[in-house]
Parts: C-alpha cells; structure tokens; sequence
C-alpha cells in the first residue's frame, strides 16, 4: 500500500493550495526510467540518469557482456523506481510548497484526498456561482442580461 503526502502551498492572490502526491514504488519508473522523469518534469534527474546510462553504455562497450549492461539498467530503473516519487515531493518542495502530514491508510489516490481533505481541513471552498437572474434592487430592466446589441 503507497503512502500520500499531503502538501500546501500559498496561492499568489491569497488562499492556500493543496495537493496530495504519492509516495511509493514505481512500476512505469521501473520499466521506462527516463521518460517517467521527463513526463514528470524532473528535468535535473532526468539529465542524470542520462548521463548514467551513457556511462553504462561506454561501459559495456569495453566489455561486451549482455549481463552487466542488463543488471546496470535494470538496477537504475529499480532507484527510479523507488526513488522517483521521492524526488517529484522534493521538487513540490523546492517550490515552496510544505509538507502537513501524511496518510497510509487509502487504497487509492481518491481515498487519499478524501482523508487527506477530512482531517486536515484543506479542501478548496467551491466559489459561489453567479446568478443569472435580474438584480431585485434594480430599477426593472436594470439588472436584465443581455446578449447582442441593445
């Protein structure tokens, strides 16, 4: 079962914003390590496992077995992976979002923002929606809506 962090951060014209993001392996990280991190925009890490994986590829090229070139790709995907989630709640962090608690207890991503939302309180209030209707303190005719040309 993954865990979820919950995380907040200041809205620019005030209010606060809150995402709840997962915290658990990995399998698409697992068999697709670079195009997870660039789908991610975890552009720093991306660029790292690049590098590795021309490293390992330089590598094998001096010593032509099939076996390390496997168990090294297999063994940084497994850190992608693993690891993966980790990085993409340390960028929310860098960003200046802050971490207010954790929930372990959900079995899905909707199950978490529902007890996340519960027990910390950071569901976004719905706006109010405008009414269509006229102004009743209006003069008649002075809050009517108009479309096209008068």
């Amino acid at each position: 079962m993954a865990r979820y962090v919950v995380l907040t951060s200041d809205m620019p014209i005030g209010g606060q914003r809150a995402r709840v993001m997962r915290d658990g392996f990995s399998v698409i990280a697992l068999a697709f390590p670079l195009p997870w991190l660039l789908f991610n925009r975890l552009w720093i890490e991306a660029l790292t496992v690049f590098l590795v994986m021309i490293c390992i590829g330089m590598l094998v090229s001096q010593v032509p077995t099939i076996g390390i070139s496997l168990s090294a790709n297999l063994a940084l995907g497994v850190l992608v992976g693993l690891e993966g989630e980790r990085w993409a709640i340390a960028k929310a962090k860098r960003r200046g979002s802050r971490e207010i608690g954790a929930v372990s207890e959900a079995g899905n991503q909707d199950e978490a923002e529902l007890i996340a939302f519960h027990h910390y309180g950071t569901a976004p209030t719905p706006a109010e929606p405008k009414s269509m209707t006229a102004n009743p303190a209006a003069p008649d005719g002075a809050g009517d809506i108009m479309l096209g040309r008068a």
